[in-house]
């Protein structure tokens, strides 16, 4: 997704700032739209309704995989508190 200039100026003073930034973006898709015009998740939703749901899945689950990372770096930890 192409930022505009005042996301790339935000995202260079959390860099300045020192803090960590997420490398995935959950980036505006219809699909995710309809999730709440339709009080469903994105299994929920209907393919011939609504476009871009599988990419929508995969970006999901590519900012849900690195939050984990960053929550829970070890293995381990995850584990312990299940």
């Amino acid at each position: 997704a192409i930022k505009t200039r005042h996301e790339r100026a935000i995202i260079s003073g959390l860099e300045r700032a020192g803090l960590r930034l997420l490398h995935t973006q959950l980036n505006h898709r219809q699909a995710y739209q309809a999730m709440f015009l339709h009080g469903s998740t994105l299994d929920e939703l209907n393919t011939s309704e609504v476009n871009g749901i599988a990419e929508a899945q995969r970006n999901a689950l590519s900012l849900a995989s690195e939050l984990i990372e960053v929550l829970a770096p070890e293995p381990a930890n995850v584990l312990e508190c299940v």
